[in-house]
């Protein structure tokens, strides 16, 4: 079976796309409801009576016909009101088609139909980016599933075969036998010597056909067996992630090292700055805290502080899982000076530490349009950033929208040192401005130590701050707890 916390988010993507297609439904029939009164744009008010002015002629063969300008139309109620109180219009008018008033808010209708027929792409658009981001998640519990079924299918086979194979052989072997007492008892001596002679000859080549036949089971044996290994093995590297190599290893740093040549374990127990970008939307503030609490969890270090000028939007999202460790938060509500103090701060954190000093963690976002903001500061801190925290013994995770001069605050000339002291995560978006949790890697260098740029990696489902958080509460580590 495929490892239990997999199978849960499978269940609850389920769940997910199960309400997504519930309510995409629900707003399909409403608009379709609501073409009903909405193929009029024009609606009247009033039911209208139309009615023609012919005198009714009793004793007469001339016949009259309602025809052109003689057919009139009049509010219903005040036609009738007319007939009742005056007897010439009464006798001269002859009553036609009754016409009901049309819904006056037709049109209304018809651009509610319209927004719940938007609502309802809108939700099955949403429904399908969610499979395709969570899709080899999925098919990858399901590969699990299919290969054990597989693997137990053929073991009942090849039980249920040999069985046949043995029940057929001991009625062959009875009825032969009955068989050959009949024909010895009526067989005079010369044919009795023969047949015990052709006895024993088909008893050689019986013996000589179930050593070949053994041999052949021995070697099915092998067969089933080495198949059987097999798909054990390919059943152990679906799942993987449930099963631990070394007992002594925790199952997040196992899935970490096992995650695409385990370029998220180095990020997680590496120092070297991490500058994260992309376009909006691209789950780069999630991304930044999901480090940071890996870098706390891993290496033990406290969550200093946090540089953000839209702090207060995102403390209950993307750092809600970081606030309770109360780190100190600067250039909330776009307070750019209090962000320059930031700036000052880290300068002279950054000549007072040591390597001695306990490991410590900073967020550095909006990088962006810090340049714009405060020009005399922001040209400070990229090259800081890449020559001061690695002796200060702190991990700097920094975010921005783009690698350019002014992306980096205004800096000129540091390409190649950022390339050389940086590791640079590009994560992706869609036209929606939604995450694909996906992206490329430079400035990585793998385990034979070359320098990996370009590198196209993906962020497995469970790397999100909530569930790494949930997986280090629930004793799902054997590791330290959550200290940041």
């Amino acid at each position: 079976m495929p490892q239990k916390y997999l199978e849960l988010q499978e269940q609850q993507i389920v769940q997910r796309l199960r309400r997504n297609t519930l309510a995409a439904g629900f707003c399909t029939l409403t608009g379709f409801t609501l073409l009903i009164p909405a193929f009029s744009v024009e609606g009247t008010k009033f039911d209208y009576q139309t009615f023609c002015f012919q005198p009714q002629i009793v004793y007469s063969t001339e016949h009259y016909y309602c025809t052109g300008s003689k057919i009139r139309r009049g509010i219903a109620w005040r036609v009738a009101l007319e007939g009742a109180n005056n007897q010439e219009f009464k006798d001269k008018v002859t009553l036609l088609k009754f016409l009901r008033a049309q819904n006056p808010h037709a049109g209304l209708y018809g651009l509610g139909s319209a927004a719940f027929f938007s609502a309802a792409f809108l939700l099955f658009s949403h429904g399908t980016e969610q499979l395709e981001a969570n899709l080899d998640l999925v098919v990858g519990n399901k590969k699990a599933l299919i290969q054990e079924r597989s693997l137990e299918q053929m073991k009942h086979l090849s039980v249920q075969t040999l069985k046949t194979q043995q029940e057929e052989g001991f009625i062959k072997e009875a009825m032969n036998r009955d068989h050959g007492t009949v024909l010895y008892e009526l067989m005079s001596e010369g044919e009795k010597r023969l047949a015990a002679e052709e006895a024993n000859q088909a008893k050689q080549l019986t013996e000589a056909d179930f050593e070949l036949k053994k041999a052949t089971l021995n070697a099915q044996t092998a067969e089933q067996l080495e198949q059987e290994i097999k798909h054990r093995i390919e059943v152990e590297k679906l799942r993987k992630s449930s099963d631990i190599k070394d007992s002594n290893q925790p199952q997040l740093e196992f899935m970490l090292k096992e995650h695409e040549d385990g370029w998220l374990w180095t990020l997680a127990k590496g120092k070297m700055p991490i500058i994260l970008y992309g376009k909006q939307g691209a789950y780069k503030s999630y991304t930044a805290a999901s480090l940071a609490l890996l870098k706390s969890h891993f290496q033990g270090a406290k969550l200093y502080s946090i540089s953000d000028p839209h702090a207060h939007q995102n403390k209950d999202t993307a750092w809600k899982e970081l606030i309770p460790s109360e780190p100190d938060i600067k250039g909330s509500h776009e307070n750019w000076e209090d962000y320059g103090e930031s700036i000052d701060n880290a300068k002279e954190r950054w000549s007072m530490r040591t390597l001695n000093d306990d490991p410590i963690i900073s967020i550095w976002d909006e990088l962006t349009t810090m340049g714009m903001e405060i020009p005399d500061k922001s040209i400070i801190l990229m090259p800081k950033v890449i020559s001061a925290p690695r002796k200060a013994n702190e991990n700097v995770i920094c975010i921005t929208h783009s690698l350019t001069n002014a992306g980096l605050g205004g800096v000129e000339g540091m390409s190649e040192a950022i390339k050389e002291g940086t590791i640079r995560l590009k994560l992706k978006a869609n036209g929606f401005q939604q995450p694909l949790f996906k992206g490329e890697l430079s400035g990585w260098t793998d385990n034979e130590g070359n320098d990996i740029n370009d590198k196209p990696v993906t962020l497995p489902p469970w790397f999100r701050p909530d569930q790494l958080v949930q997986m280090m509460s629930e004793g799902l580590e054997q590791s330290a707890p959550l200290s940041c």
